[in-house]
């Protein structure tokens, strides 16, 4: 019942950031139809904990900010295939896919905006305080194109 964040797909299914309920909602229409889950709470594969952030790369694949695990997640589909994890986070918030695959996090805790070019963490830089007289306290979304 705390939705935080939201994305939609190309055949307009939205996905929901259920933050409370540790989870991941999509439904394809405005009406509630077709409402399936992901996550249950908790830190191992297959679970989530507060999961503020959600965004859908340029294949459909869903990424989530798993805030409280500190990390990032990738999956295939709303079944969970193809999990992939990035736990180099404190506590991220805000996630974005660039339509190149580019994979930009607002790091809450850290202060800091990540950008990657995959889930594996490469080309990763950060922006933080410090960095051309750059400062964030606490960033907690990112958006673009």
């Amino acid at each position: 019942w705390y939705p935080l964040d939201v994305a939609v797909d190309a055949s307009g299914r939205i996905y929901i950031a259920d933050t409370s309920n540790s989870r991941i909602v999509r439904i394809d229409d405005m009406s509630g139809t077709g409402w399936t889950q992901y996550g249950t709470a908790g830190g191992a594969p297959g679970q989530l904990n507060n999961p503020w952030g959600v965004a859908l790369d340029p294949s459909g694949r869903i990424h989530i900010a798993d805030s409280a695990n500190g990390r990032i997640v990738r999956i295939n589909d709303m079944s969970g295939a193809g999990w992939v994890a990035d736990a180099n986070y404190a506590s991220p918030w805000g996630i974005h896919v660039t339509p190149a695959g580019r994979i930009y996090v607002a790091d809450r805790s850290d202060g800091k905006i990540v950008r990657e070019d995959d889930i594996n963490g490469t080309g990763r830089v950060i922006l933080r305080c410090g960095a051309a007289n750059v400062c964030f306290l606490q960033p907690i979304s990112v958006y673009g194109p």
